[in-house]
């Protein structure tokens, strides 16, 4: 389990304009409603180009909002001719965003047609016609933003005080992925910066005893590249920096007696404010996303209901 020795000393101006924008979570129909696994893996593709390149970051949040397609057939026919007859077919693609339980959000649909020699390759042949750069999405994609930023800005108290209680029992994991759900051009984000801030500081301290124990374990044991790859994801800025570069020292010293090979400890460095802000963010999306991802996996037919 990758370890994560976060950064407690922030400027909050700064972190303002680098924090994790908008993120939503992506499902596509599969097996269950009658699509091959190809045609799902290309809707899934198609969703998340769409998000990402539009800035938005794809991260299936439980309690988040999700971009779902629906297709709605039209018209299916089958055309004799030549040696083979020719499916094809016209739908009505329809793309929403909400929360599981909730109202939509945002909704666009587009009529495509498709055609091929069975009604499977024609419903590929379908989706392949699912142009993501159609201006049209411009304004789905900006409509949807709008919505989710202005949710977690009506929400924002309630969440900093579901954080206050993950924290309250020590789960500062959990409490880091529910701060990080807010986007940072929602207004309250000033006031969240601090409290991840807190909880970071926190969640280092935390990190420090359990790392230690394992690099003294494979130091024991002499396996020395288990803990030098300890050793390197500890932060500079952590209470077990020094801790870290005394026992690379040690290290050091061993290898070249016992292995005369050449070792390079690379310690990350950050000397300037936009470096820090950047790592703590990277940080927080590690934190959620290996937070969130022990949680119940979220099935398509939940978000449609």
């Amino acid at each position: 389990m990758k370890r994560l020795l976060l950064i407690a000393s922030i400027v909050l101006a700064t972190l303002r304009m680098q924090a994790q924008e908008v993120s939503i979570g992506v499902l596509v129909p599969g097996t269950e409603q009658g699509y091959t696994p190809v045609q799902s893996n290309m809707l899934q593709s198609s969703m998340e180009k769409l998000c990402t390149s539009h800035g938005i970051t794809v991260e299936n949040i439980p309690d988040g909002f999700f971009l779902y397609p629906t297709i709605a057939v039209v018209s299916d026919e089958v055309a004799e001719g030549g040696m083979r007859n020719i499916n094809t077919m016209k739908a009505e693609v329809t793309l929403s965003v909400r929360r599981i339980g909730g109202d939509v959000v945002a909704t666009v649909s587009k009529t495509l047609s498709g055609s091929g020699y069975s009604k499977s390759q024609a419903t590929t042949s379908l989706i392949q016609h699912l142009n993501i750069a159609d201006p049209v999405f411009d304004r789905f994609i900006s409509d949807a933003q709008n919505a989710i930023v202005g949710y977690y800005q009506s929400q924002c108290n309630r969440i900093m005080t579901q954080a206050d209680q993950h924290a309250a029992t020590h789960d500062y994991r959990a409490a880091i992925a529910k701060l990080c759900q807010i986007p940072s051009i929602a207004p309250c984000f000033a006031s969240v910066s601090g409290k991840m801030s807190e909880y970071y500081t926190l969640y280092q301290t935390q990190l420090c005893s359990s790392i230690k124990m394992e690099v003294e374990a494979a130091m024991a044991t002499h396996d020395y590249e288990a803990a030098i790859t300890l050793l390197s994801e500890i932060d500079p800025s952590s209470q077990c920096y020094t801790y870290a570069v005394d026992q690379f020292r040690k290290i050091e010293k061993e290898v070249a007696r016992l292995e005369k090979r050449d070792w390079e400890f690379k310690m990350r460095q950050y000397n300037d404010a936009v470096a820090t802000e950047r790592q703590l963010i990277s940080a927080c999306r590690d934190v959620a996303k290996a937070y969130y991802s022990a949680t119940p996996t979220i099935h398509y037919t939940q978000v449609i209901r």
